[in-house]
């Protein structure tokens, strides 16, 4: 957790010890514990919020896309450009009915 290890949390028992006192340290202790749950909580909220802004600008990306692709098509749905694969600047134009 938090990338301390057993000496770590040694060392900040004794220093809590010497500084707040053996009364005080668990409450301590116990109000430092539930800050952290708070902080990881709002973390993951917002973390939540941010995933789901990004997925539906996602789909609205999509959608407009298919919109572009819907408008292409019906402005003309008996030709279709296909790109060479051999050169990708030429195009050429296809019927239905030919064979590719």
């Amino acid at each position: 957790m938090f990338g301390i290890g057993p000496l770590e949390i040694i060392v900040i028992g004794v220093a809590g010890l010497l500084f707040v006192g053996p009364k005080r340290l668990p409450q301590l202790a116990s109000q430092f514990g539930r800050f952290f749950v708070k902080i990881r909580r709002a973390t993951s909220d917002i973390k939540g919020t941010i995933d789901e802004a990004l997925q539906q600008a996602e789909k609205e990306l999509v959608e407009e896309e298919r919109a572009k692709i819907r408008e292409l098509l019906e402005k003309s749905p008996e030709t279709v450009a296909v790109k060479s694969p051999d050169s990708p600047e030429d195009s050429e134009t296809h019927t239905p009915g030919d064979n590719l």
